[in-house]
């Protein structure tokens, strides 16, 4: 990520997840690996209850950073 840029959704979702130690397999639920790993690299937008399902997954807080 570029300097002054903010992190995407997925870059943050991937940052957090590896701050908690935890696989993709780990944090993706009902979601296959493949759509996580293209969500955190940008390459996939997810449905925003998908994404919330995943943060509530890791615990992630409203004013969580990574």
């Amino acid at each position: 990520m570029k300097s002054g840029q903010e992190p995407q959704l997925g870059q943050f979702f991937r940052l957090f997840r590896m701050s908690r130690g935890l696989t993709l397999q780990q944090a993706a639920g009902e979601l296959s690996v493949a759509t996580l790993s293209r969500f955190e690299r940008g390459a996939l937008d997810l449905a925003s209850d998908k994404a919330l399902v995943l943060m509530q997954r890791l615990g992630v807080e409203p004013f969580d950073q990574a």
